[in-house]
């Protein structure tokens, strides 16, 4: 991650991961199969965010009018 990463993406990751470590999840462990569900709805939505929010934002760096780029001002 760099300094250009966009906050809502590092705070939707931030917030999944401590999602996985509250104990109080929407449902619980303990119950077969579905109690896991949840955890990985919950990191593969936020995973996907990430991702999508990172490469959106390396699509507008790489753009030529971009001011980060190296042909911007």
């Amino acid at each position: 991650m760099n300094g250009r990463t966009k906050a809502k993406a590092i705070l939707t990751l931030a917030a999944a991961i401590l999602y996985l470590l509250w104990i109080m999840d929407l449902i619980p462990d303990f119950i077969p199969v579905a109690g896991y569900l949840d955890d990985i709805a919950v990191i593969s939505t936020a995973a996907y965010s990430f991702i999508t929010g990172r490469e959106r934002f390396r699509r507008r760096d790489d753009a030529d009018d971009s001011p980060w780029g190296e042909g911007g001002s």
